[in-house]
């Protein structure tokens, strides 16, 4: 069994975004335990590798080694070492309050030299990590894969040379792109490709992107913002058009976008209902069966009138905050 310590950024979406990944690769799981920033499920062990890839979400990988709901249920797990070891206690969510993590990774540590007397404690560079986490349950693991997801900063709207107020930061666009259910060499389009922060997470990723983008300058934009990270014209391709109008003749893995709305976006007029469905009686036709479509819409805005139109299945649904005035709501569509 493999656990997945998740980020505390969203409540629904980190789970989400692990299984769609194993999804992509045809990765078969059996979900076990969910709980506060925990994912314990039994699958393939290459999703150690692919998932620390491609999350936005996933903080550590490790090895399920034991479940309580105290710690007393867990102090006398066998625990195969063998190298130098220390014990690492991660409090989630101000759970178990009445436990002191120094005193955990003591205890346990103490327990795990008896059983093993020729290992040895290293706090400062050890060759093994044992996991104690306090969750809404005690999980222990060994740690296998810690991921680097400072590596998403380079990418903040911040650190872009072209930045435009509502641009999508690259934790929820890479999300967002892995919910799509896409893999290196696919090919998704962002018909509203704004300043590029969709198009340039799935480009890191090694996929093929389309992005249309009505106004001349942002689309100027959105392609230095590509080139500034390393790619060039030959992976990917950006139209200076109306979505609605823009023939494509290639056919799509996947469709992701964030249309504009709120603050800092304009719709020239447009009511954004009206807009989408123009939009997706244009591109549709384009994108294969089974492909998704994920998209973020304001709350306001119910999506199952266009889902029923269009014969999409939803997949899932995902509620954000923004601000005190706005929510976001990413959906997941099949056709």
């Amino acid at each position: 069994m493999l656990g997945f310590y998740l980020s505390g950024e969203h409540d629904t979406l980190p789970f989400s975004e692990v299984k769609s990944i194993l999804e992509t690769y045809g990765l078969p799981y059996e979900e076990e335990i969910r709980v506060k920033q925990l994912l314990l499920i039994r699958t393939d062990e290459r999703a150690i590798d692919i998932v620390s890839r491609r999350s936005a979400y996933t903080k550590e990988i490790f090895s399920v080694e034991g479940i309580g709901k105290t710690i007393s249920d867990v102090e006398n797990l066998k625990i195969r070492l063998s190298k130098s070891f220390r014990v690492r206690c991660i409090r989630i969510g101000g759970s178990m309050r009445d436990l002191s993590c120094s005193d955990v990774e003591r205890k346990l540590g103490r327990i795990l030299l008896s059983q093993n007397p020729n290992l040895r404690v290293d706090l400062n560079n050890p060759e093994e990590e044992v996991l104690v986490f306090l969750s809404d349950m005690v999980v222990v693991g060994k740690s296998l894969k810690k991921v680097d997801r400072s590596l998403l900063k380079i990418r903040e709207v911040s650190a872009r040379p072209f930045k435009h107020p509502s641009s999508m930061g690259p934790v929820l666009a890479r999300a967002m792109v892995n919910l799509s259910r896409v893999k290196e060499g696919d090919l998704m389009l962002d018909p509203f490709l704004g300043a590029g922060g969709i198009a340039l997470e799935a480009l890191m990723m090694g996929i093929r992107v389309i992005g249309i983008e009505i106004d001349e300058r942002t689309a100027k934009g959105a392609q230095e913002n590509m080139f500034s990270y390393g790619f060039s014209e030959e992976d990917f391709k950006i139209i200076c058009g109306d979505s609605r109008l823009v023939k494509l003749d290639e056919e799509l893995d996947s469709i992701v976008t964030d249309p504009p709305y709120g603050r800092g976006s304009s719709l020239r007029g447009e009511r954004l209902e009206d807009l989408l469905r123009d939009v997706l009686e244009n591109i549709l036709s384009c994108l294969k069966r089974g492909g998704h479509l994920v998209i973020s819409l304001p709350h306001w805005l119910d999506a199952r009138d266009i889902m029923r139109d269009y014969n999409l299945t939803l997949i899932e649904e995902h509620r954000m905050r923004i601000n005190r005035g706005l929510s976001r709501n990413i959906i997941v569509l099949r056709r």
